[in-house]
Formats: structure tokens, sequence, C-alpha cells
């Protein structure tokens, strides 16, 4: 049975860069009610090639394919999601250079990988995330773990 994939990306909802903080959800949301679209991109490692050629491949093909981000929030998780217009490895396309967040240039950490959104960054529950590669749930996942960016499934 077909099952479509979508990545999750441990993601601060605020950052403090020198004296500013950041409610990174609301800059990159602002991005989108301003301009139609947003980038949001994955700093340090990122996932397997093979992985983001496969996750490409369902955004090449019109598939509904999410961006779901998730932090720690007191003892919990919080998770939020767009959906994937396109997918770009190392840079995005000189054109879109404006749909990037100011705060960016702040960040001192390579961006390799980077998702334009097309719709605004929305909280939603993601009980339901559960890993491409093993099936165990993504909340006991990043529990447990610090791993920064995984394949995951809807459990139907």
């Amino acid at each position: 049975m077909y099952s479509p994939i979508h990545i999750a990306i441990r993601s601060p909802l605020s950052i403090k860069l020198g004296s500013k903080k950041f409610n990174t959800v609301g800059e990159h949301n602002a991005i989108v009610n301003s301009c139609g679209s947003v980038l949001f991109a994955k700093f340090g490692l990122k996932p397997d090639g093979k992985k983001i050629k496969s996750l490409s491949r369902h955004v090449l093909l019109n598939e509904t394919t999410n961006l779901y981000l998730f932090s720690r929030c007191g003892d919990g998780i919080i998770g939020h999601f767009s959906e994937i217009s396109a997918i770009y490895e190392e840079n995005p396309p000189n054109e879109f250079k404006h749909l990037i967040p100011e705060y960016y240039s702040l960040i001192d950490a390579p961006r390799r990988l980077w998702f334009l959104l097309s719709r605004e960054i929305t909280e939603t529950p993601i009980d339901r995330l559960k890993l491409g590669s093993s099936g165990r749930g993504l909340v006991e996942v990043v529990s447990e773990c610090r791993t920064s960016a995984m394949i995951v499934k809807i459990d139907e």
C-alpha cells in the first residue's frame, strides 16, 4: 500500500540572537502573508541523500508532502506544519532570496536544505506521526534522542 512521506524537523519556537528574540513561526508566517511563500532552512546536517531524493520526488509529483516542526514546550512537544512546494539542496534560486527570514543572516550555521512553503505554518498535533524507517512514534523518539530531522508518515 502507498503511504505518503513527510519530513519532521526539530526547530525552536523562538530564538535569541544578540539582544533580539525572534518568534520563528511568526517570522516565517509574516513572509507567507506578504509574499505568498517563504523559505524554511534546515540548519546543520541534513538527512540522508536517498531520503531527500524520495521526499523531492513526492513534491515534484504534486503529492501532498508536509514539513512538520517539533519543539519542546515545558514537559511536552508541540508540533507545527506547512505543505512543501519545493525542496532545494544547498542554495535556493536567487529569485527566492526575498523569501528568507531576515534573522537567518544572524545565524552562524550552514543551511544545507531549503523548503519552499506556500502556506502559513500552523500548530498541529504530531502524535500520529511515525518514523518511516521503524514505525516508532515521533513523539516517543524525540523524547529519547536529539535527532534533528526524520522522514515520517501519518498513522492512519
